[in-house]
């Protein structure tokens, strides 16, 4: 009778903290790298933000605004353009009667807004139609 093959499995030993891609000191300096790109970012970031901010003024109840919306962009409110260059910021409003309800979804580049002076109502007109909005509140459905 014939005895069956005899299989020989090398044990390797492996010493996985010295042969790992991250090993103890590597990990630190990773995390270390990680801290650092934050805070850089935030320092950096922070004042670029305002200043983009400081370049749009509040709209406030005493501000007209009147024209076709050239650029809008939603950043914890409404920063917006008309074509004719005139820049404008408020916090978000909206009017649950339409959808999408808040103004910063709502409006688009190509409508039109008008906002009085020295009056809380904000008009969006959009294809034909005309919306209505009162700047910093929300209207509830009818």
């Amino acid at each position: 009778t014939q005895k069956p093959p005899i299989l020989k499995i090398n044990m390797i030993k492996v010493n996985f903290r010295k042969h790992s891609i991250i090993n103890g000191n590597k990990i630190g300096k990773f995390y270390a790298i990680i801290i650092l790109g934050f805070i850089i970012m935030i320092a950096i970031g922070i004042p670029i933000q305002k200043n983009i901010w400081n370049n749009y003024p509040k709209v406030q109840y005493q501000t007209e605004i009147k024209g076709e919306i050239y650029r809008i962009r939603n950043n914890r409110g409404v920063f917006g353009e008309l074509k004719s260059g005139q820049k404008f910021f408020f916090t978000s409003t909206s009017n649950y009667n339409y959808k999408p309800s808040f103004i910063s979804d709502f409006i688009s580049r190509g409508d039109s807004i008008l906002k009085p002076a020295n009056s809380d109502s904000i008009f969006v007109f959009k294809d034909d139609e005309k919306f209505f909005f009162i700047l910093g509140k929300s209207i509830e459905k009818r």
